[in-house]
């Protein structure tokens, strides 16, 4: 960007002050505008990381309320309430479900060999 402006002495004018404040100024805008571009494509990644994260625990969550409410026995909330919930409260109850559930010759051979 430095053109014909090699040093600035105190015997020179004032357009070469007048220059070199110009040259400084676009140097610095063009510096702060990558570091604002930089800035904005990093957050961009990481907002579109959050969501891909947030849509995969929201498909997970309704994997588990479906589960819930069609296998589990001794249930008592219903779907709103369950929406309610977050994965965290969720996962105990799915997991007490999928235990209550297993096929009969898991259940058997636990009966036998466990018990």
């Amino acid at each position: 960007m430095v053109k014909n402006i090699t040093s600035i002495d105190y015997i020179d004018d004032d357009k070469d002050y007048e220059k070199l404040d110009k040259i400084l100024n676009e140097t610095t805008n063009h510096v702060k505008q990558v570091l604002v571009k930089g800035i904005d494509i990093e957050g961009q990644k990481l907002l579109d990381e959050i969501d891909r994260k947030n849509k995969k625990i929201a498909a997970k969550r309704q994997q588990y309320i479906q589960f819930i409410l069609l296998k589990s026995k001794d249930n008592e909330l219903t779907e709103e309430e369950l929406r309610e919930l977050d994965l965290k409260e969720l996962k105990p109850i799915y997991e007490k479900a999928v235990y209550d559930n297993r096929p009969f010759i898991k259940r058997f051979f636990e009966f036998v060999f466990f018990k």
